[in-house]
């Protein structure tokens, strides 16, 4: 069986979502987006929820104990919410 290292196209994907998510604006939280659930703030608060559940999932823990949408980041605020899921 060949086994391919996932880690550099999982760096590829967290550079190239941390540049969209730099790219939202507080302006644009309440915008639609693809994904007809979620507005722009709901989709970031998506987002750094998955980075969360990872991160758990790497320390052993249970991660459907956390939420499938992070709340109560700051508009301005999503950037450093997604670096230190990533982180």
């Amino acid at each position: 069986m060949i086994q391919t290292d996932p880690r550099p196209l999982q760096e590829l994907s967290i550079d190239q979502t941390r540049s969209a998510v730099a790219a939202a604006r507080p302006e644009h939280m309440t915008l639609p987006t693809p994904c007809t659930d979620f507005d722009v703030r709901a989709l970031l608060g998506h987002i750094v929820a998955v980075l969360r559940r990872a991160a758990a999932v790497g320390r052993g823990e249970d991660a459907t104990l956390l939420p499938f949408v992070v709340t109560g980041v700051a508009d301005d605020g999503w950037l450093a919410a997604y670096d230190d899921g990533v982180a």
